[in-house]
Parts: C-alpha cells; structure tokens; sequence
C-alpha cells in the first residue's frame, strides 16, 4: 500500500517538473521579440536604409585649396604685339594683369617685358595653349601648392575666435565694476587682434586660390638681319671706345688684384711675424750649438811643457904629435 503511493508521488512530481519545464521553454521564447516587432522592424530599417544612404553624406570632406602658379618664357620679334595678345586674352577669360615691367632699346623698340597675370583656375589650360601660340614658348614651368590643411586649421582657429569674441561680448554687458570691464575689454582688444590676423591670411589665401597666377617674360628674337646678316667694318669710334674699356678694365683687374693681395697680407701679418719669429729663434739656436761643438771638436788637448835643452860642450882639441 505503502509502496503504490510512493509511486503515484513520484509520478505526479515528475509531471510538476515537466510542466514547470514546458513554462519556462515557453516564456522564454516569448521574452525575446515577436516575429515583427518594433525593435526588428527598426533593426530592418537601419539596414535598409544603410543600403540607400544619402549620398550627399560622403560630401562632406572639404574642398581641396591649391595654389597653382605658372611661368612662362616666350620668344618673339615683336614685343610689343605679344604683350597686347596677352593681356587682352587674359581679359577675355575673366582674368587681368597685376604687375608688369618693360625694356626698351634706344630708340623706343620695346626689347623685354615681364608680366604677372591672374587668370581663373578652369580657363588655365586654354591660357596655357594660348601662350604656345604667341611666339617661341622656351619653357612652361607649373607648380601647384596644397594649403588645404592650412587653410581649414585657419578657418576652425577663426570661428574658435569668433565665438569668444561673442562670449567676451555678453560678459562685457554683464560687468558692473570698472575692473571687470577692463579686464574684459582687454580680452577682448587681444581676440579681436586675432580675428582680424587669421582673417586676413584667409583672404591672401583666397586670392591666390582663386586666381592662378601666371609670371610671363617676353623678349625679342633678333631677326636674320640683325643678328646673322654679313660682317660690317667697325666703325673707328667704335673702335677707340673699345680699345679704351679694354685699358679701363685691365688697370680695374690690377687694381683689385692688388687690392685682394694687400687684405690677404693685412690678414696673415701677425702669423707671418710669430712664424718668423720662431723660424728665427730655431735657425739662431742651431747655429749655436753646431759652433759650440765645432769648437768642441777643433781645439787639441794641451800638453805639458818640454824643458829646455842644454848646450852642448864644444870637444876639446887633439893632442899634437
């Protein structure tokens, strides 16, 4: 009996825990999102729309800032002719000329002429295929300088002092004592300094951004007739005023000649003497010593002196027979 209940608990207890196991398999099913739900549904907007984003946003990175310069060397026979086509062209697209320099012979021709012109970034290709057309183009040199990372740290500095300049402002208004407003006002005297510096590059700036700028030398090709024509007899005033430089220049290259010899002088003087001075202190002391031991060497040893020697006796006669 005892053991038939036994089971009949156990049995009910194993159905407990199936139940209490099918709940939570349930509820934990439920607890995620429902098939769609709001968060699936924005889950799924997000991805949608990362597929079709507004391609406006890949715009914003800045616009690059250049600053294209370009020099150009032309021959031509007539100067003054080729000047006039180059700045009318420059005129003609939207440009204009900012300096220029003219060399003219004796008698009035215009030999050389240098000029800077401005011309609008877009129209620099056409410009530059003009210029192959106005006489001999020797060289076409450009070069085009990046100031974008410069020029957009300027900006942010500026509107940086813009804004505390707006602030310094308000605090102005606010200030009762006479202390505070100086204080404030000197501030303010310093941020707008600073405005007006960085405000100031940027319009240097974007001149030379907007405007490329083009340094063009014109000068006169000599004609056949001029420079490769027959030889010509010299002309005797000619020939006098030659021969005179000539004696003016060599008297000139004596002259500095001489003149660079006695700074070179003036320089190693005081060498020259400390080094004569020992030269001669060490000729002087050889010379001594080579004496002393010539000396040494020459004089023999003394000897004592000889006695006289005494006189002999005269023999005495023969006896006679």
């Amino acid at each position: 009996m005892r053991s038939t209940t036994r089971k009949k608990g156990a049995l009910i207890l194993l159905g407990l825990l199936a139940a209490l196991a099918v709940l939570a398999a349930s509820c934990a099913s439920y607890s995620g999102n429902p098939p769609g739900s709001t968060d699936d549904q924005e889950r799924e907007e997000v991805e949608f729309g990362s597929e079709i984003a507004d391609p406006q946003q890949d715009t914003s990175d800045p616009v690059r800032k250049l600053v294209v310069t370009v020099d150009a060397r032309i021959e031509t026979e007539d100067v003054d002719g080729a000047l006039r086509q180059v700045s009318d062209k420059a005129a003609e697209l939207g440009g204009f000329v900012s300096d220029q320099s003219l060399q003219r012979s004796e008698d009035g021709t215009l030999e050389r002429a240098s000029l800077v012109v401005r011309i609008p970034p877009d129209r620099n290709r056409e410009y530059s295929d003009f210029l192959r057309d106005v006489g001999v183009l020797r060289s076409l040199d450009q070069d085009s300088k990046d100031i974008t990372d410069e020029y957009y740290d300027t900006q942010a500095r500026l509107d940086n002092a813009l804004a505390q300049e707006a602030s310094l402002v308000r605090l102005l208004d606010k200030a009762e004592t006479i202390s505070e407003i100086l204080e404030v006002e000197k501030r303010l005297g310093e941020v707008r300094e600073t405005i007006e510096r960085f405000q100031g590059q940027i319009r240097v700036w974007d001149s030379l951004v907007g405007l490329s700028s083009y340094t063009i030398y014109l000068s006169r090709k000599m004609t056949l007739s001029e420079g490769r024509g027959g030889p010509e007899l010299i002309r005797f005033g000619e020939w006098l005023d030659a021969v005179g430089r000539g004696f003016r220049n060599s008297a000139v290259v004596l002259l500095n000649a001489g003149g660079y010899v006695l700074i070179l002088l003036a320089n190693l003087a005081i060498p020259l003497a400390l080094a004569a001075i020992v030269v001669l202190a060490i000729v002087w002391t050889s010379r001594r010593n080579r004496r002393r031991r010539e000396r040494q060497a020459g004089s023999p040893p003394r000897e004592p002196p000889v006695p006289p020697v005494p006189p002999v006796p005269p023999a005495p006669p023969a006896p006679t027979a």
